[in-house]
Formats: C-alpha cells, structure tokens, sequence
C-alpha cells in the first residue's frame, strides 16, 4: 500500500522515478527498508518509478542473498550504477532523490544520464511519519522490551556501579532477548548528566541518574529517558525532577492533529519558567524505523504540522552545566483532540541505592 500510495505522489508532483542509495561508504538511505518492508540491503539502490515496477539494483555478493527475500525485482548491475538505472528506464527525464544521503559526483552522475534531479525529501519524510497500525503495533513492541530492560537495569543496580556497566548490561540484554540497539546507551550521571549526549564512562554512580536508550524490534525502534537518583535528594532537587515532569506531561497534551512541534516545545519551556533556559535541546523527533525518523534539520522540524498517528518523542530537560541534569522521555502517538502516551514506564523519581 505504501508504494502505491508513494507512486501516486510521484505521479502528481511530476517526478518519473524515485531513487534511493545505500552506498559503500557507509551513508544509508532508511527508505529502502522503509519501501521494502524492512529489507536490510548493505549496498544497492532502490528505483521506484511512478506508473511501473520498482526494482532493486544489487551488487553480485548480496544478489544472491537478497533476490529470495523480497517480492521486488532484483537486478545484478553489470558496470556503472547510473548507466544500469538508464537501461531499466530509459523514459525517465525527472528523478527524484533524497538530498540528505546523496554525494555530490553521485548527483552528478544522475543530472549526465537522466537531466533533472529533484529533491523530494520532505514529501518521503511525510509519508514516513504517519505511522499505520501495523507500524504503531511494531514500536509498541520495542516500547514494552525497553521499558522491560529499565526495570531489570533497577532490579540489578547493587551490582551495576557505573556509567559504562549500566550501559554494557543494557546492550547485552538487547541482543539475549533478539532485539538490536535503537542508538548506543546514553548513560550520566552527576555532572556527567548535564551533557545530554554524554558517552557512559567508568565512573560511580552519583546524584541524579540519566539512562537514554531504546531497542530496534521488527524494524522498528523505541526511544524511552527516565531519570533516577543514587543517593538522597534534596528538596530542591525532588522540586525541580517534579517541575520537568509537569511540562512534560503539558507537553504531551499539545500532541495533537494541527499543532506544530514548536508549539509543544513552547508549552514544556512555558511550564518551566525560569528554568527555561538551561532546556538546551529541541522537545522531540519523530520516530519510527530510525530514531530520528523525520526531518533532519531543527529548524524545518520544529514548523512541522502534527498529524493523526505520528509517533513522536516528548523530552523536556533541564541541565546545569558541570553540576547535573534531568530529563523524561516518552513514546507519544499523535491524535485528534488527544495524545496517546506509548510509554507506560513509571516517571515518579527512584531512589536507588541510598546512602
């Protein structure tokens, strides 16, 4: 159904054939598993034109491993990629790309053989957010693995001591229970916390505890924050954990059909106050077969309308630099009138190992 529903697009827009690239030197296009119901192609391009068959160009060390798992076409390119692409569709005269993945020779090699190139990057990511129920089931399922891992990383803590520990428990029990990592663990803690994108390191847990992780099941990723504390908070630290919940949980209510991103940010950042300006990031992102399954600039992101079955992220955060950091995040279907939190994960702040 997607591919006919993106061929139609094609065919309104005035775009002869679509072209996806998963390259050898290492920059992939999410599309093509997106196209290809989770098809997991290391190098080849996917052509989807808009009135015919797509097809699947793939080097001859993964043809034969792919041509049976797939209802697309395979074809073994010969020699040139783009001289191979131009036999199979000779007509085509507009090509549409995602300008996020390709090279610049690589664009020119498709402007030589088929004239003009046009970016359809957004009308792909549109398509892409607006999850089905099959979709939305897939990352139900990689919610409830993750939120299962939280709770084995607490049931576990006398013995989990550091950053780096946290985080080599939680990547092990990803791959025992079949799943693969969504993104590398963000485990901080103590002032290590106040970077949001800290790296985990052999260091004893201290203060307030930020654990950032999700798995990827069936094609499909979580993206799940919940911060702890090791030790005995103050009151003023209970206040402030209790104060970003409360916009979160604002925040979450602003995920409606009609709304903007940047409306919801406003309202955490609203309920935040003064604290406003130590939220360093964005409130969220899209998600789906990639963490950040949506547009990749902040500024586009934020001006972008929420529509019905969207899932997006909702983590508002409050970090002081070289002292700590807090944030809360959960998994959040858009809809009319109201959202539907995926999340089900208790957010009341957890003492662990009291001193």
């Amino acid at each position: 159904m997607r591919l006919l529903d993106f061929q139609k697009i094609l065919a309104v827009k005035g775009v002869d054939i679509a072209v996806f690239l998963n390259a050898s030197y290492g920059k992939k296009d999410s599309s093509i598993a997106y196209f290809t119901g989770g098809l997991d192609v290391d190098l080849g391009l996917l052509a989807i034109p808009k009135n015919k068959s797509p097809k699947l160009f793939i080097p001859g060390f993964e043809y034969d491993m792919l041509r049976d798992k797939t209802n697309i076409e395979v074809v073994r390119p010969k020699e040139n990629l783009w001289d191979c692409l131009k036999e199979h569709f000779p007509r085509a005269r507009v090509v549409g790309i995602n300008a996020d993945v390709l090279s610049v020779n690589e664009l020119k090699g498709l402007k030589k053989r088929f004239g003009t190139v046009r970016d359809i990057s957004n009308i792909v990511y549109d398509l892409r957010s607006v999850k089905n129920v099959e979709e939305i089931k897939n990352i139900e399922k990689s919610i409830e693995v993750t939120e299962g891992l939280f709770v084995e990383v607490l049931e576990n803590m006398p013995f989990l001591k550091t950053e780096k520990g946290i985080a080599d428990f939680l990547l092990k029990r990803t791959i025992d229970l079949g799943c693969e990592p969504a993104f590398p663990p963000i485990v901080a803690s103590g002032k290590n916390a106040s970077f949001p994108h800290h790296e985990p390191e052999s260091v004893l847990l201290k203060g307030f505890l930020v654990i950032d992780y999700g798995v990827k099941k069936n094609g499909y990723c979580a993206d799940i924050t919940r911060t702890f504390y090791v030790g005995n908070p103050t009151t003023k630290e209970k206040k402030l954990y209790a104060l970003v919940l409360k916009s979160q949980e604002f925040a979450i209510q602003k995920c409606v059909s009609g709304n903007t991103f940047e409306e919801v940010d406003t309202t955490a950042r609203g309920m935040l106050g003064k604290h406003s300006k130590e939220f360093i990031h964005s409130i969220g992102h899209s998600l789906g077969i990639e963490v950040h399954d949506d547009i990749p600039k902040r500024k586009k992101r934020a001006k972008m309308l929420l529509k019905e079955n969207m899932i997006v992220t909702v983590e508002p955060g409050v970090y002081v630099k070289g002292n700590f950091g807090i944030r809360i995040e959960d998994d959040v279907v858009v809809g009319i009138g109201s959202a539907r939190n995926l999340t089900k994960l208790s957010k009341e702040l957890r003492v662990v190992r009291s001193k």
